[in-house]
């Protein structure tokens, strides 16, 4: 509630001296008025040679304005208490001004409908462009030639250019997954397709295969560039253990490392030794 000034006519009910008080109904209104007149008529009746007797009004939990006629009043909101923005009088710099967005800053619709359609075929392309292929739940007694006899059986001879089967050190036996790299992407998309889900391995085993795109590595010279210089060309390596490269379904030799190629090892220490 807001009370502006409310001195003049209360402190005629509490007796003081200080104070001359008000004409009744002066500047005010309502229930208001009807409290001030109630004011000034004890206050006259209460003795004055005392101040314990003295008459008091006491106002409690009131919406009224008491001001003075002539004063010019500021626009009020009542007072919110989540905000307290709304208890301060208006004034024009409170309010910010509208300014709707520049067209140079809104993005057409039609421009974003062609970003969303340049992204869906860029991936396309991408998708497109793939060669290499990711194969999972080999058997563990599978070997490198036993899987390029698979591969070959299935209608893929003559069709990739590389394929790494990685075999445990320690071991002996293959990690169950292998990457091949197809000739062309129409390959690797008809492998993919024909291969996810294979379960005929020709000898005792439940695994069923499963076929996705490697990543990070594609292509035929990414593969090249990871393993050339890895330690599976050591020396110590059998040649069983290593990637191999295919040209027109024939074997053909890696291309030799580019600096020292280090022995295995697993932590500290060297295996195949």
């Amino acid at each position: 509630s807001y009370l502006a000034k409310p001195r003049d006519w209360l402190s005629c009910a509490c007796g003081s001296p200080h104070h001359r008080p008000r004409p009744a109904g002066g500047g005010l209104s309502g229930a208001a008025r009807v409290m001030a007149n109630a004011a000034q008529e004890q206050h006259l009746q209460a003795p004055r040679d005392t101040d314990k007797h003295a008459g008091r009004l006491v106002v409690k939990f009131t919406f009224l304005n008491v001001v003075d006629s002539d004063e010019e009043q500021p626009d009020m909101v009542p007072r919110a208490s989540t905000d307290s923005f709304l208890c301060r009088p208006r004034s024009s710099s409170d309010l910010e001004e509208y300014v709707p967005p520049s067209p140079s800053t809104v993005t057409p619709l039609a421009s974003r409908v062609t970003s969303r359609s340049d992204s869906r075929q860029s991936t396309q392309t991408l998708s497109d462009s793939r060669t290499t292929v990711m194969m999972r739940n080999l058997p563990n007694n599978y070997t490198r030639d036993g899987l390029l006899e698979m591969i070959d059986a299935q209608g893929f001879a003559g069709k990739y250019d590389f394929l790494y089967f990685p075999i445990d050190f320690r071991t002996h036996a293959g990690l169950g997954y292998a990457f091949l790299n197809l000739a062309t992407p129409e390959d690797a998309e008809d492998f993919r397709r024909k291969m996810d889900g294979f379960s005929q391995w020709g000898l005792p085993s439940s695994k069923v295969c499963s076929v996705a795109w490697s990543n990070p590595h594609q292509g035929l010279e990414a593969h090249v560039n990871r393993y050339r210089n890895s330690p599976l060309f050591h020396e110590s390596v059998p040649d069983a253990y290593r990637p191999v490269l295919f040209a027109d379904g024939r074997r053909v030799p890696f291309p030799p490392p580019t600096k020292k190629v280090k022995p295995p090892r697993q932590g500290t220490e060297r295996m195949l030794v």
